[in-house]
C-alpha cells in the first residue's frame, strides 16, 4: 500500500465512524423525544436533534422506503449501521492485504 493510501484509509475509517455514532445520536434522541424524557420545544435539543436528522436523513430515507417500516418499527439505521461496519471491515481488510 502506497504512503499515501494509509491516510485516505485513515480518513475514510474515521468518517464511517462519526457517521455510525451520528446515526446513533439520532435515534437515542428520538426515542427520548418520544418518551418525553426530552422536550422537542427546547431550543437547544430542538437545533441538536435536526442537525442529526438533516446529516442522516438523507441516507435513511431510501433505505426506509425500500424496507416500509413494519409494526412501528424502523430498520434503516440499523441497516444502514450494519453496511457501514462492513464497508469499514472491506477497507480494513483489503488495506492490509
Amino acid at each position: 500500500m502506497s504512503g499515501i493510501m494509509n491516510p485516505i484509509i485513515y480518513i475514510t475509517l474515521t468518517l464511517i465512524d462519526i457517521y455510525s455514532w451520528a446515526i446513533l445520536i439520532a435515534v437515542i434522541m428520538s426515542w427520548l423525544i418520544s418518551l418525553r424524557i426530552l422536550n422537542p420545544h427546547n431550543n437547544l435539543v430542538s437545533s441538536i436533534y435536526q442537525f442529526f436528522v438533516s446529516i442522516t436523513e438523507p441516507v435513511l430515507r431510501p433505505i426506509r422506503r425500500f424496507f416500509s417500516i413494519r409494526s412501528g418499527f424502523d430498520y434503516s439505521p440499523i441497516i444502514v449501521y450494519l453496511l457501514l461496519n462492513f464497508l469499514g471491515y472491506t477497507i480494513k481488510y483489503y488495506a492490509l492485504s
